[in-house]
């Protein structure tokens, strides 16, 4: 009975190692897949960013300028009241700013008799020739 009681292992019968892994996709394919997919989106990302500075680019150059804007407006006022035709009178002249005829922009703009649409009329012509030459 002491054998009995003495230290000794006892047999196990069970398997301890861990089973074998198993993938959906095999891990080298799924790496590969991962880094086409990678590709794929910094590619997207670089065009889709020279897609918006392209309409940043066209938005830019379609914007009139200060002084093409003025003219227009000026044009406009002419069928307008008297109010108008001041206002758009007094932006026209900001808008040349240095040159000669900003001035007497001005002036029309704030003189008496309120300014008529023809003296508007025959301004804005005078400025869009000169402009082009």
């Amino acid at each position: 009975m002491a054998s009995d009681l003495a230290a000794h292992t006892p047999p196990f019968e069970a398997d301890t190692t861990p089973p074998a892994s198993t993938y959906r996709i095999a891990p080298g394919t799924l790496g590969t897949l991962l880094n086409v997919l990678s590709v794929l989106c910094a590619l997207g990302a670089i065009a889709f960013a020279g897609w918006e500075a392209h309409l940043r680019i066209g938005r830019r150059r379609r914007q009139p300028t200060a002084l093409a804007r003025a003219l227009r407006l000026t044009r406009e006022a002419e069928r307008r009241p008297a109010a108008d035709r001041r206002r758009a009178l007094a932006l026209l002249g900001r808008a040349l700013a240095r040159d000669q005829r900003s001035g007497a922009v001005r002036r029309l703009a704030w003189s008496e008799p309120v300014p008529e649409p023809h003296e508007l009329e025959e301004l804005v012509t005078d400025i869009e020739q000169g402009s082009a030459g």
